[in-house]
């Protein structure tokens, strides 16, 4: 048996803007905050044989502001993306995702290959921050990383507005928290 009161907030603020460069590039470019707040009493009501009750009381907050810019340009049959992000996580060093996608149409129906590669970053939780160690949980663990791509073929038909694709994709994680 268990006893628990969990409280949590996240807000996030943003503002996003778009310019054309030319009738086939466009730049975007945006700033957000968010911020997260949450506190937790509980108590795990272990057998006193098992180590008897253990606490996982928290109450922790954060703020994590950052910036983002997009670049997309299309040339004849190939749209390409450029994407940079940057999060500045309270009390941690910068982290960068940076991201770079293309689209290439096969003929002149509605078939493309498709391909993308970015790398990516998550905060641990505040619940796995602050439980016990007994229950998993550890305060000194570093945000989680990975790295991806994909490459797909994809067919947009224009019946109902349908579309096919078939693809592969990976992923390669670092520091994995969950």
């Amino acid at each position: 048996p268990s006893i628990e009161g969990t409280s949590f907030l996240r807000a996030r603020f943003g503002w996003l803007s778009s310019v054309e460069l030319g009738s086939r590039a466009q730049w975007s470019a945006g700033v957000d905050v968010e911020r997260e707040d949450g506190s937790n009493e509980s108590a795990l009501l272990l057998p006193p044989e098992f180590g008897g009750e253990v606490s996982g009381d928290y109450d922790f907050s954060r703020t994590t502001p950052g910036a983002f810019s997009e670049l997309v340009l299309e040339r004849g049959r190939l749209l390409a993306e450029l994407g940079l992000r940057a999060d500045f996580p309270q009390d941690q060093a910068v982290e960068w995702s940076p991201r770079v996608g293309a689209r290439y149409r096969i003929g002149n129906g509605g078939s493309f290959l498709r391909g993308s590669l970015s790398r990516a970053f998550k905060l641990p939780s505040f619940f796995v921050l602050g439980s016990p160690p007994a229950l998993g949980g550890n305060p000194d663990l570093r945000s989680e990383s990975s790295w991806g791509g994909d490459f797909a073929l994809e067919h947009r038909g224009t019946a109902r507005d349908l579309s096919l694709s078939i693809g592969i994709f990976f992923n390669r994680f670092h520091d994995l928290i969950d």
